[in-house]
């Protein structure tokens, strides 16, 4: 039975444990781990180990957490931001570096469009506002259900 809790969307897989002692928390996800390698090895399916990250979050001083171990490989513990289904989450669960990360992408795909949709392009009103709803700003938007009310 795993005690940790897990998050399954198409090929992308979180397991996450929580708890006061770090050390207890790890302890539980990496018996959790093995479990989990246990079924994935059962039902033959491939999982990238370089794709494979660690990430604590705490509001407290963060401390270095104990090694978590996949197939006996050291799982790599994020300093930075863990990436999720597109989102950038930090220890301190701001949304800082997602945001900035996202307008860098906005920005650079503005830059890529630009002899289109400036203002002496030759295209219509109506078709440079179709390429900024269809390619520019799903990028912006992108989850601002989750980061949107962020100051």
């Amino acid at each position: 039975m795993i005690d940790s809790q897990i998050a399954l969307y198409a090929d992308d897989t979180a397991l996450f444990a929580r708890h006061y002692e770090i050390s207890t928390a790890r302890n539980n996800l990496q018996n959790d781990l093995d479990i989990f390698i246990y079924w994935v090895k059962n039902w033959r399916i491939k999982i990238n180990p370089d794709k494979t990250q660690a990430k604590s979050f705490t509001l407290r001083h963060p401390i270095s957490p104990l090694q978590l171990c996949f197939h006996n490989e050291p799982i790599p513990w994020d300093k930075i931001a863990a990436k999720y289904l597109g989102i950038h989450i930090v220890t301190k669960l701001n949304w800082k570096t997602h945001i900035h990360t996202t307008g860098a992408k906005t920005q650079a795909k503005i830059a890529q469009l630009y002899p289109l949709i400036n203002k002496k392009s030759s295209l219509k009103i109506e078709t440079g506002m179709l390429i900024y709803k269809s390619i520019i700003r799903p990028t912006m938007i992108y989850a601002c259900l989750i980061w949107g009310n962020t100051t």
